[in-house]
């Protein structure tokens, strides 16, 4: 049988069929492009539209049973721990508060959400830490009942109680012989061992103070001076705001220190038996200056590289802006990051002071604090670094957030899983002071997370 040859397509046939496939291409080639743009975005997180409800009515809540919040820790099934402190008009109380992930108490935790322990002086927190058993850990400025100011920890069970196999009641006050004392950082050691750091009042001057305890609540006398190290930087004056311990055992403390009529970034280093690490810095002490007046540091985080990071205010008493420094594995400002190892960062307002640090998995860094406006209104300020110290640009405006001003400020800083960003302080009045707390969740791009 003869085969005959299929018709041929005619020109205007052969058109009509490259036009179909160059919109079918163009079709597929627009959704790879926009999925490639969510990804350069938000690397860290799954393409997924609404894996979790909307944070609050506006991305934010708000409560006033509370009147500071200075810390902020993930649980391990996700939900939110804020730690401050509350007032029952004649002192301050331990709070700790656990959100859902619509941002409403968890009314299982404490009593309808919120866990108050009075320990019988004044306590004010400003460090949280869940621990493996998802005990929750607490540190701040306590007091005794003669009003006698001392390092404070105590310990919470997962539900929100008093741990009543941890110091007394709960809560442990520990001081250096013949000096005060206050902690403003905890870092919990993989063998259940307590670091907490702050500073010392001793002969007028103004000490890097860090102790270590025991599981129980006991000083760990295989630690420094009885479980104490402390470390004047400076000539009178230092103060130590944050904690961070390496993985070779290496114990670091940020702060600040006075030199002549400038405060610098510092940071001290320490042995795992509290001894000034040699190692480290100049004799243990590392110094970074800024070309402002004054410096003041309050976060530290140290980055997956083994770069040590720390984050605060720089500025000459008037203006402060953001400002970040960042010393390399080999303890020496990195000259990769920002400007020789430094940068400074305008947010927005008169006067920017960075409070918190958050780093992600693959190296990229959140800073939040607060931004004045004009009215002497407080705004979050956000900013997204890549590893190197330049703004990620396609977080919030060229790497910056600053949200309307709602006397709102920011004192700590979280990533969930899902690359949403948690950030939680205090709202404040102009005339009275600190009102109530806040706690607000950004999505990656840097917008409220609200319906």
């Amino acid at each position: 049988m003869e085969i005959l040859p299929s018709p041929r397509k005619s020109k205007l046939d052969r058109v009509a069929s490259w036009a179909g496939f160059a919109a079918l291409f163009s079709c597929i080639l627009a959704i790879s492009y926009s999925l490639f743009l969510h990804w350069l975005r938000h690397p860290e997180a799954p393409y997924v539209a609404n894996d979790e409800p909307p944070f609050g009515s506006q991305g934010y809540v708000v409560t006033s049973n509370v009147v500071a919040a200075r810390a902020l820790a993930f649980t391990k099934d996700g939900k939110i721990l804020v730690a401050g402190f509350s007032t029952n008009s004649k002192q301050f109380d331990i709070s700790v508060l656990r959100f859902l992930s619509d941002g409403k108490l968890d009314i299982s935790f404490g009593e309808r959400g919120i866990s108050t322990i009075d320990l019988g002086g004044d306590e004010q927190i400003y460090a949280l830490q869940v621990g493996p058993d998802e005990r929750i850990w607490v540190a701040g400025e306590f007091s005794t009942e003669l009003g006698e100011p001392r390092m404070g920890i105590a310990c919470l069970l997962p539900n929100g109680h008093a741990d009543p196999s941890f110091g007394k009641n709960g809560g442990k006050l520990i001081s250096p012989k013949g000096a005060s004392a206050l902690a403003r950082a905890l870092v919990l050691q993989p063998d259940g061992k307590l670091l907490v750091a702050g500073f010392a009042d001793r002969d007028f001057k103004r000490r890097f103070l860090a102790a270590r305890l025991t599981p129980t609540g006991e000083l760990d006398n295989s630690f420094g001076n009885n479980g104490f190290v402390e470390t004047l930087v400076g000539a009178t004056h230092s103060e130590a705001f944050s904690l961070a311990r390496q993985e070779q055992g290496r114990v670091l403390l940020a702060g600040f220190s006075q030199h002549d009529d400038r405060f610098d970034f510092t940071l001290a280093g320490f042995t795992d038996s509290g001894r000034l690490d040699s190692d480290f810095g100049d004799k243990g002490i590392a110094t970074a200056n800024f070309e402002s007046y004054s410096s003041y540091p309050y976060a530290m985080q140290v980055l997956p590289s083994g770069a040590i990071l720390v984050g605060g205010a720089t500025g000459n008493r008037e203006n402060y802006d953001f400002a970040l420094s960042q010393w390399s594995s080999r303890d020496v400002l990195d000259p990769s990051f920002g400007k020789k190892g430094r940068l400074s960062l305008p947010i927005g307002g008169s006067d920017d002071t960075l409070y918190a640090l958050a780093v992600q998995p693959n190296g990229k860094i959140f800073a939040a604090g607060s931004s004045v406006v004009p009215g002497f209104a407080a705004a979050i300020g956000l900013a997204k670094f890549l590893p190197s110290g330049i703004l990620d640009r396609w977080f919030g405006t060229g790497g910056r957030v600053l949200t309307a001003p709602k006397s709102f400020l920011p004192n700590a800083i979280g990533i969930q899983r899902n690359g949403k960003i948690v950030v939680a302080g205090n709202q404040i009045d102009p005339i009275v002071g600190n009102v109530g707390i806040f706690v607000a969740r950004f999505l990656p791009d840097g917008s409220f997370d609200a319906p």
